[in-house]
């Protein structure tokens, strides 16, 4: 990492706060109220920008791309040409590969008090996808919602699928495990894995 990240706040209703950093366009922190009003911030990561930096890096926070999850043996087929990906996972890509757009300093777009917009470039053959991109992630926070916004433009046609990669606790990062959070998605398909695939 040539240089160290930058830490951007965002200030909320009643001591709501978002904090990111332009590497990786990451979310650092969000504090939010309990049912008593008292604040915690309930995003997990570091507790040193420069850590995120690092390459163990589990996506701390991190917008992940150009394709989020995995890829199956680093390769697709695309308008009749095959594309081989480096393999960071295994036997899979995952998460954009090895320098994927979570692992680059981001610039910024624009900045108000309640939102920051991030942008980043990725050129033809970056990480063995076609096509040159630009990728732009703004977060506003608006009161007590923090809301992301994703937008991509290409040369030719390339899979594209961003997402943001925070792992969270409800209760705080320091209340200890989430194992008695309950998650329902009301979803009509799901990805399915096989023994090939780590659990992250």
């Amino acid at each position: 990492m040539s240089q160290r990240p930058q830490r951007f706040v965002l200030v909320g209703r009643d001591g709501v706060r978002a904090e990111l950093a332009d590497f990786g366009a990451t979310l650092v922190a969000l504090h939010l109220p309990d049912r008593a009003g008292h604040l915690a911030d309930v995003v997990l990561g570091f507790d040193d920008l420069a850590s995120y930096g690092a390459v163990d890096n589990p996506w701390f926070g991190a917008a992940v791309g150009r394709v989020a999850n995995r890829i199956t043996d680093g390769r697709f087929t695309l308008d009749g040409s095959t594309y081989q990906l480096p393999c960071n996972d295994g036997r899979h890509h995952l998460h954009g590969g090895v320098r994927g757009l979570s692992r680059r300093a981001w610039r910024v777009s624009t900045q108000t008090p309640h939102a920051v917009g991030f942008m980043t470039a990725s050129a033809d053959g970056d990480e063995g996808y076609p096509g040159t991109i630009e990728v732009g992630v703004t977060y506003t926070l608006d009161g007590e919602a923090l809301t992301l916004e994703y937008v991509a433009t290409t040369d030719r046609p390339t899979p594209i699928n961003l997402s943001n990669h925070t792992y969270w606790n409800l209760a705080g990062h320091a209340a200890g495990p989430v194992l008695d959070h309950e998650l329902w998605v009301d979803a009509e398909a799901f990805t399915p894995t096989d023994a090939t695939v780590r659990a992250r």
